[in-house]
């Protein structure tokens, strides 16, 4: 009974963290994106939950599942373009995480993905800064 509560827990946060993914309140909402990360990262819990609940004695089987995702994932998503698909295969990755039950570094793993993704001009801008600063300093005589 408790694999099962905690079975079904992993499937609530992987589709939570799914959608997370997918949503900005910058950009417009679009539904579809939405639903194709959340269920994508659900698919990545659950092959992953089984699995690790299958009490095989070797991790080949979870090697192997995870190897499976990863495929699917990039098969269903080769008509998209570069962002969608990484967005996409990073969820599944992140389903995976969950699945594999690490909750806590699935999520520092979906902050660090949603600042990438929805902040990147931020990003780039702050490293931009950094090297026009450099270029500007002076180069110091440092013979005596």
């Amino acid at each position: 009974m408790f694999g099962l509560i905690t079975f079904a827990l992993k499937l609530v946060v992987a589709t939570i963290f799914g959608a997370l993914l997918s949503y900005s309140p910058k950009k417009k909402l679009i539904e579809e994106e939405i639903i194709k990360s959340s269920l994508l990262c659900l698919y990545g819990s659950v092959i992953t939950g089984i699995l690790i609940q299958l009490n095989i004695e070797n991790n080949f089987s979870v090697g192997l599942g995870i190897i499976a995702v990863l495929f699917t994932i990039i098969s269903l998503t080769q008509n998209n373009s570069f962002s969608k698909r990484i967005i996409l295969l990073f969820s599944g990755l992140v389903g995976v995480v969950i699945g594999l039950g690490f909750i806590f570094k699935a999520i520092v793993l979906l902050l660090l993905l949603y600042y990438i993704v929805w902040y990147k001009k931020s990003i780039l801008d702050y490293l931009d800064e950094g090297i026009k600063q450099s270029e500007d300093e002076p180069f110091k005589n440092v013979s005596g």
